[in-house]
């Protein structure tokens, strides 16, 4: 029964195909929040500690922000098939790169100290850029 397939009919497909579309949208955006939050949590106990912080915060502080990396890449993909069933982009414009992650990863890896000037440190009377996000600083 496990290796079963189940045929779709034909006049359903393009309705399921849409609803697991955004389905998918759904379930990247609440995980894309969750990550942005315990990134925020993870700056928050670095700005606390102080250079250079406990190894275990930086090594999941990297691990998120590279799982959310991967998930913007799934959303792009999945935006990429979004056209193709009638349905609308979402989020970030076609083709786009999310450079200032990226850039905050390879800093992470290269330069930690460096990350924590550019990414993580408070200057007062600067606007924070958002209360969900590792550079909101």
């Amino acid at each position: 029964m496990a290796n079963e397939t189940i045929a779709i009919p034909a006049d359903l497909r393009r309705s399921l195909e849409r609803t697991l579309l955004d389905t998918g949208r759904l379930c990247r955006r609440a995980l894309a929040y969750a990550l942005h939050l315990r990134e925020t949590n993870l700056a928050e106990m670095l700005r606390h500690h102080g250079p250079p912080g406990p190894e275990h915060i930086w090594a999941e502080l990297r691990q998120r922000l590279v799982a959310d990396l991967e998930n913007f890449a799934q959303d792009q993909a999945a935006n990429e098939a979004a056209a193709g069933l009638g349905l609308f982009r979402l989020g970030a414009p076609e083709g786009m790169v999310w450079t200032e992650a990226a850039d905050a990863l390879r800093l992470l890896d290269a330069d930690r100290t460096g990350f924590l000037d550019r990414y993580l440190a408070v200057v007062e009377g600067k606007a924070e850029k958002g209360l969900h996000s590792v550079t909101s600083r």
